[in-house]
């Protein structure tokens, strides 16, 4: 039996501190966390007042119109399609068949079903009308039902515009509310360095030798208006984010983010397999760029990007609430 002596000296001694150095380590990844948590929640802040920000600036004036770019899809259909069936991507639908049934639109007379870039298909784009058409003579312009109205959230030039003429056509398309696109330097137009040459519009209602008066030559390469909108697309890829204009998907680039799609996904959605989520959806999700927060707006180096932000804007306009009463629904 051993004999335990209470005044032997322990073979070894106890450092009082034993523990300090990893009590000290979780404390400071704690603080490490909470740090983290912290700028993502100021990031998060700062997206959406931003995104606030353009919602006034753009549509703040009463002549401004707001609608989807599912307008510009030539597809036509109802939500109502992905209550019993998966939600498909498909564009060898045969057009030729949907016309008659009322399911889509030829926009461009190509004879073929074009659509919206997926992910793009719910961005919500802001229109103005023109004053009236540039380069045309007095006997082109259009009447006058509007007094003069001084509208000073004008985006495309910093001083107020005077809209003393109302166009039937209209036409001019002012922004598109998600990330990337913010800020004075991303204007939706056609521009020579920091001037505007033209403004986005489809040419429709005006003659193809009255286009070639707008500046810049942006317009009259086509004699379809649609056709001659979409080629004027492709001279903004490098400044900013159209919903005609392929974006990335965030699996291919770290320069884009799915906004909306967690909540489009089915019950059959497996989380083990979240690479078949496509398969699963509900509806079309929403994919936006990237703003990167950085010291400065011409320094691209990785070192001075302090984290990202992105938004979209939904259009509420194009809902029905759930819980409306309809009193004749009995």
């Amino acid at each position: 039996m051993n004999s335990c002596d209470p005044f032997r000296e322990p073979s070894e001694k106890v450092s009082p501190k034993r523990g300090f150095a990893i009590v000290m380590a979780l404390s400071l990844l704690s603080l490490v966390f909470l740090l983290v948590i912290s700028l993502a929640q100021a990031h998060a802040r700062m997206g959406m007042m931003i995104a606030i920000g353009e919602l006034q600036k753009h549509l703040g004036p009463d002549t401004r119109v707001s609608a989807t770019a599912d307008l510009l899809d030539e597809r036509i259909e109802s939500s109502s399609k992905y209550e019993n069936q998966k939600y498909a991507e498909d564009t060898s639908a045969n057009l030729s068949g949907l016309v008659p049934l009322n399911q889509a639109i030829d926009l461009d007379e190509n004879g073929e079903l074009d659509v919206v870039p997926f992910g793009q298909r719910y961005w919500t784009g802001v229109w103005k009308h023109r004053a009236r058409r540039k380069g045309a003579s007095d006997e082109h312009r259009a009447g006058k039902p509007l007094p003069k109205n001084l509208e000073t959230a004008d985006s495309i030039s910093s001083m107020a515009l005077i809209d003393s003429e109302y166009d039937p056509h209209p036409a001019v398309e002012v922004a598109w509310l998600v990330s990337g696109n913010e800020g004075w330097n991303r204007q939706l137009a056609h521009k020579q360095g920091d001037l505007v040459q033209e403004y986005v519009e489809i040419p429709d209602g005006i003659e193809l030798d009255q286009r070639s008066l707008l500046k810049g030559g942006v317009y009259g390469q086509s004699a379809n208006a649609w056709e001659d909108y979409k080629q004027s697309l492709n001279r903004l890829t490098s400044y900013y984010d159209h919903p005609l204009n392929d974006l990335p998907d965030p699996e291919e680039s770290d320069d884009t983010v799915w906004m909306l799609k967690a909540p489009l996904l089915g019950a059959t959605y497996n989380e083990s397999e979240p690479e078949s989520w496509k398969n699963h959806l509900k509806s079309e999700p929403v994919k936006v760029r990237k703003t990167r927060v950085q010291s400065s707006s011409s320094n691209t180096d990785p070192l001075t990007t302090h984290g990202a932000y992105a938004y979209w804007i939904g259009d509420e306009g194009i809902k029905t609430k759930i819980n409306i009463n309809d009193p004749k629904k009995e």
